[in-house]
């Protein structure tokens, strides 16, 4: 594919597109997007991000664990579907690809009472947004626009973790009428990396899609994001590329660690806890050459986002109905088949998580040195 065909296929994002005989089309900064001497200030994701708002959640939460207010309130929820998924990912980390999918990640879909009762139990805790993401892919049910529907017609909004691979013009308007926040995921910065790590030759609509994304203004009222994982083997790209370009053209780099498979033998190239240290000081240095400036603290997995705290201010809903502290499912409080969800997170047991909260990691993450980190995540994750 040529520079003409590029700006023809892709005419938004065609300027930080490039052509490779091996690796295909790929993420490329061409050195023309650096020495921006202007410091400007991190745009988070809408609905997701940590903000001063999440703080204020966080605060009134620990009072109401304490009895000193009358109920919690959430930022957000996490609803898990049992979906399936289009791709098989290498390091999937609910170990797809090594077929070891988890049972509390399949079951049978939700009724409409199941999806209802958690909704309103949402509306009156003063969740804002709902989010999909962590068993599956959404856009593989036929369902997904009515439900994404049902959710704005509540007065909730969407957060979307997706491959992107499924999304095409037409779903893309819909989920922009609907106010809809996307986290699409690619693996690597390249056709040829991506393609691989994902089992599917899908790189290039993937591309396609963000360049529609971007045309529809996701990215002007900060609804779009790209994710991608961190490694041994595409951080430099990470750094030199993708950061810069998804910087220039002000879409979201949600740039985080890898989260590897519990309980497998297989190596993967995540960072330890002394690369991602290395790796999060290159993108603050990257970071300040564009204009951003920002600084990881003790628990940092995502760039420019504060350490994890999610189940202060959030709960998940697994497809089996567990309610957990987070889609990783590190604590499980109760099932909706067999309690009300009610009566699961006014329990003492779920009061007991936010009060005894120290730590919440899922990979590895930021230190200032090695005697900050845990010992259990330092077990676990070295």
């Amino acid at each position: 594919m040529n520079s003409e065909d590029i700006k023809q296929v892709y005419p938004n994002i065609s300027e930080i597109l490039d052509n490779d005989s091996i690796l295909g089309l790929k993420f490329c900064s061409k050195g023309t997007f650096k020495l921006n001497n202007e410091l400007n200030s991190l745009k988070g994701l809408k609905y997701y991000y940590s903000d001063q708002h999440t703080k204020e959640i966080i605060t009134h939460n620990l009072k109401w664990a304490l009895s000193k207010e009358k109920k919690p309130k959430f930022q957000f929820i996490y609803i898990l579907l049992p979906t399936n998924c289009n791709q098989k990912c290498y390091g999937c980390f609910t170990g797809k690809d090594l077929e070891t999918f988890p049972v509390k990640s399949s079951d049978t879909f939700y009724s409409k009472k199941e999806l209802d009762n958690i909704l309103e139990f949402a509306l009156e805790h003063d969740v804002k947004a709902v989010v999909y993401g962590g068993s599956g892919e959404l856009f593989t049910w036929h369902g997904s626009i009515d439900y994404i529907k049902n959710i704005h017609k509540r007065g909730l909004k969407s957060v979307i973790f997706t491959n992107g691979s499924l999304l095409d013009e037409n779903k893309l308007k819909i989920l922009n009428d609907l106010e809809a926040a996307l986290i699409i995921s690619i693996r690597d910065t390249n056709e040829h990396n991506h393609n691989l790590l994902v089992g599917v030759n899908n790189f290039k609509t993937v591309l396609k899609n963000i360049d529609t994304a971007i045309s529809l203004g996701f990215s002007e009222n900060n609804r779009l994001a790209i994710e991608i994982p961190a490694t041994t083997d595409n951080e430099s790209r990470i750094i030199n590329d993708l950061l810069p370009c998804l910087r220039h053209k002000n879409v979201i780099p949600m740039i985080e660690e890898f989260l590897q498979p519990k309980n497998c033998d297989k190596t993967y190239s995540a960072h330890n806890f002394t690369e991602s240290r290395t790796f999060f000081n290159n993108l603050v240095c990257m970071d300040n050459t564009l204009g951003y400036k920002w600084l990881p603290e003790l628990g940092t997995r995502v760039l420019g986002q504060p350490k994890c705290e999610r189940p202060l201010f959030s709960f998940t809903v697994l497809p089996n109905r567990d309610i957990a502290d987070c889609p990783a499912g590190f604590k499980v409080f109760g099932n909706i088949k067999d309690e009300a969800i009610q009566n699961i997170i006014y329990s003492s047991k779920y009061k007991s998580q936010i009060t005894d909260f120290k730590f919440c990691a899922c990979s590895v993450f930021y230190s200032d040195n090695d005697k900050d980190i845990p010992v259990e995540q330092k077990a676990i994750y070295t």
